[in-house]
């Protein structure tokens, strides 16, 4: 009897070495922490088995007026981002993705995620919102034992998937300045005229397409016009939706009170831009208001295309 009790023991001993051998193949052996992450972006990406990838993107909201807190605002959308995070057709491949707020990264170990990628029919989805800007966090996590290949499909607004560099300043020089002082330095470079002081719809400047620059948190006026016809127009600001930036329109009658008003549209994002589509309706203009809420200049272009659905191809010739 002790001796097939002992045989008991030494097998209990054996399978559980076994259970926590494979627990510790199917955990990462070192996982990164989320300070170096790259942005989150739409490219397709390989993860190694049993290994984590992390990755980042910013909610870009703006903030109620000064004039908010003492008149009635409305409850714009602006005020509060979104963002549906996807990975499509990997619902049962062993890739998994967590998501992590702001406050949590510190101590994300300790934590837990805010949310994580659930499945629907097919694909992973985690869906979330947020009222105040700040950077988010996404790990993928590889519960196999083989290489999985996966690309996010992303859509929201008020987010942002790219950070312009801040260009690094040029080290101040103690002989050099002797040296302008005395006259010899370079001739400054003339710099360009502004296009105009539209930072309001009373000085709101008519849109082109040549690149312009936003200052941080601050806003510019624009005049879209719609051609001599009823051809609804799409208004697209480039690389909008990576750089953080955003676009309302409104109605040339709501220039007085646009502050309290809810725009007409908003620019949506496709892919990396934001877009709106539309038509004249009563009136042949609209009035743009570019926000830039990153906390840092931003280039900018527009583009004004017709959506006129093209002519069909003529029917070749039929004789009967």
């Amino acid at each position: 009897m002790k001796l097939a009790r002992l045989a008991f023991v030494i097998a209990a001993i054996a399978l559980a070495g076994l259970y926590t051998a494979a627990v510790a193949r199917a955990t990462p052996a070192a996982d990164p922490e989320p300070s170096d992450a790259p942005y989150i972006d739409l490219e397709s990406h390989t993860i190694a088995p049993h290994t984590v990838q992390w990755y980042r993107f910013e909610f870009v909201v703006d903030q109620p007026g000064f004039l908010c807190h003492f008149l009635p605002c409305p409850n714009r959308a602006v005020y509060s981002g979104n963002a549906v995070i996807r990975l499509n057709g990997l619902a049962r491949s062993g890739i998994r993705f967590e998501l992590y707020a702001p406050e949590q990264i510190a101590n994300w170990r300790d934590t837990g995620p805010i949310g994580a990628g659930g499945e629907s029919d097919q694909d992973l989805i985690w869906a979330g919102e947020s009222s105040t800007n700040g950077t988010w966090y996404v790990r993928v996590v590889n519960d196999r034992g083989y290489p999985i290949t996966y690309r996010f499909a992303i859509a929201g607004i008020r987010i942002a998937l790219y950070r312009t560099p801040v260009p690094t300043a040029t080290p101040w020089s103690v002989a050099a300045a002797v040296e302008a002082a005395r006259g010899g330095g370079a001739t400054p470079t003339p710099t360009a005229k502004p296009l105009g002081h539209n930072i309001s719809p009373d000085t709101a400047l008519m849109i082109d397409e040549r690149t312009q620059t936003i200052a941080s948190n601050s806003d510019l006026w624009y005049t879209a016009a719609f051609p001599m016809n009823p051809d609804p127009i799409a208004i697209r600001l480039i690389d909008g939706a990576s750089t953080g930036l955003a676009f309302e329109l409104y109605m040339p009658a709501q220039a007085a009170t646009w502050w309290k008003d809810d725009p007409l549209g908003r620019g949506g994002i496709v892919g990396n831009d934001l877009v709106w589509a539309g038509s004249p309706d009563t009136n042949d203009r609209r009035l743009i208001r570019v926000i830039n809420r990153t906390g840092r200049a931003v280039s900018f272009a527009f583009s004004v295309q017709s959506t006129r659905p093209s002519a069909p191809a003529p029917l070749p010739f039929t004789f009967y």
